[in-house]
């Protein structure tokens, strides 16, 4: 099962997060581990604002809203993907197993970030498929309005050290599903690590196994080596023993060692001139 995504009152900072690339050249041989010491931001940005289909939601919790009807910033973290509504002071931290899909949509020639979101404890979807319903979120860059709500770097990083000090840029929707590409890359779910598909005998139950046919020729008694054990045992007879192919039965022969010496020295004689 995907993992639980929660609401969090507090978003990464430069207390407990680093920069990709600063990881990356600070603990090169540690990159591509998971580190629970510090988070590592792939990718953000602020002043992004958020899409909600609320028709097809059957349940939402009040602060999942709250953050979602707000404008927001983005922290692709290699543990988990956090929507930050500052105004709110509330966070949406969504783990990567709870991603479905997540792709680059074009709306009115404008690309926006789409994803759709399993349903969980947080929000749950309506629908009479017999599929289950995801919770389609669309991300697109806000407009000059929606990013003044947010500090500046320079006041972000002069006032305190908060969050804001992390996002020196702002990445492009490209680049933000660049990041979740990689990210989503590192997390599975483990329950599930197969991608659907069942093992060869994972239909065979106690229903199922009376209706297998079973040729008789496959049935052995467990023994190793009784092939031919009722035949009495020749010396000089060939070691063999005879395959069912279909209805046309075919005998294999091995070579015994003596033969192979005969002939060895059969053909070394040959060459003495």
């Amino acid at each position: 099962m995907p993992a639980t995504p929660r609401i969090v009152k507090e978003c990464p900072s430069v207390e407990n997060t680093v920069l990709v690339d600063s990881y990356q050249s600070q603990y090169p041989a540690r990159y591509s581990l998971e580190d629970n010491d510090k988070h590592v931001l792939h990718a953000g940005g602020e002043g992004y604002e958020i899409s909600v289909d609320f028709s097809r939601v059957k349940f939402m919790d009040a602060n999942a809203q709250l953050v979602l009807e707000s404008p927001v910033a983005l922290f692709v973290l290699n543990s988990t993907f956090v929507i930050w509504a500052k105004s709110k002071n509330l966070g949406l931290e969504l783990p990567y197993t709870l991603i479905a899909l997540h792709a680059i949509k074009d709306v009115d020639g404008v690309p926006v970030l789409y994803l759709q979101l399993i349903p969980c404890l947080l929000f749950t979807t309506s629908g009479d498929s017999e599929y289950v319903e995801t919770l389609d979120l669309l991300i697109r860059e806000g407009n000059a309005t929606e990013q003044g709500v947010y500090e500046t770097h320079a006041e972000a990083a002069t006032k305190h050290k908060s969050a804001q000090s992390l996002l020196l840029k702002k990445y492009s929707i490209e680049e933000i599903y660049d990041a979740l590409s990689t990210c989503s890359a590192l997390h599975f779910d483990s329950e599930n690590e197969s991608d659907g598909y069942e093992s060869p005998s994972s239909w065979i139950t106690k229903d199922t196994g009376s209706q297998l046919e079973i040729p008789a020729h496959w049935v052995n008694s467990g023994d190793a080596d009784d092939l031919g054990m009722d035949a009495e045992l020749e010396e000089d007879g060939e070691a063999g023993m005879n395959i069912d192919v279909g209805e046309t039965p075919a005998i294999g022969v091995r070579r015994r060692n003596s033969d192979a010496l005969c002939s060895a020295e059969f053909s070394k004689a040959r060459r003495v001139v």
